[in-house]
């Protein structure tokens, strides 16, 4: 229920969530960060993403991912989703 609910907040899309697809804990040395990571769906497709409370977005195909820069705590989930 919280992730439906910060993803609406956020972006004022209406999601189900689903399955935890993959989790991992990465250590900055300052700071320790827990990762959950989520299948999704939207309830509809027609939805349109609002910038709420976030910078910028972009739909991206799994493809696409190598062509931007992700932070360090991202490399294992973007490896499981190009595979």
């Amino acid at each position: 229920q919280a992730l439906v609910r910060e993803i609406k907040e956020e972006t004022a899309l209406h999601i189900i969530a689903g399955e935890l697809f993959w989790q991992e804990v990465v250590d900055y040395g300052w700071k320790i960060v827990h990762l959950y990571f989520y299948h999704c769906r939207l309830l509809s497709e027609d939805q349109v993403v609002r910038r709420l409370e976030v910078a910028d977005f972009k739909w991206l195909e799994t493809v696409e991912l190598s062509a931007f820069e992700f932070p360090k705590a991202d490399t294992e989930l973007l490896r499981r989703l190009v595979v």
